[in-house]
């Protein structure tokens, strides 16, 4: 083992890896249209301030996917105008809300100041675990003047597993660990 010098050497916390909620001045990187479901996946790099580079290709071939969704769906047609809109603050002159028709692709090479956070999952082994999401897209101005809002963690309200209880009397319902295993 090589000799280091404990007492100099910084402890690590294991949130090195983790992108801070914040803002962030971006670059779409890639489109997929899923027009079945009325939905856009747009992947993203930083492109300035301390996490310039966060999403983009690595020297390995591998990536730090960063994406959300933005739905087209009459429902949600606000909030996707409300996107298109910081896209075309973002690029003026080279974005047009009227230029957007049946190709999403134009949107590649765009910028876009997005605001991301960070919110409570159940994974499949019931852990509760966090994972990144973009929670507002502005002008990239607004995030070099600071204009937004970094979003607190959005907690789950009920982490906790759901499990059933069974009625002994009736022997109706599901497993209790009062009840005695058959193994």
């Amino acid at each position: 083992m090589e000799v280091v010098d404990w007492t100099k050497e910084n402890e690590a916390t294991g949130e090195s890896g983790k992108l801070p909620a914040g803002g962030y001045i971006c670059k779409i990187t890639n489109i997929e249209d899923n027009a079945d479901k009325q939905y856009l996946k747009i992947e993203y790099e930083i492109i300035d301030g301390d996490f310039k580079g966060w999403g983009e290709k690595t020297a390995t071939g591998g990536w730090w996917r960063l994406n959300f969704i933005r739905s087209y769906k009459s429902t949600a047609r606000g909030y996707f105008k409300h996107f298109l809109s910081a896209l075309e603050k973002s690029n003026p002159g080279k974005f047009a809300v009227a230029n957007l028709k049946d190709d999403p692709n134009i949107l590649r090479g765009l910028f876009i100041g997005l605001v991301v956070g960070y919110e409570q999952y159940l994974n499949s082994y019931n852990e509760v675990k966090e994972r990144l999401y973009v929670t507002d897209t502005v002008a990239g101005q607004d995030i070099r003047n600071g204009n937004f809002t970094v979003p607190e963690l959005k907690v789950l309200k009920d982490a906790a597993p759901k499990f059933d209880t069974v009625d002994k009397e009736s022997n109706s319902g599901s497993f209790t660990p009062d009840d005695q295993l058959p193994f």
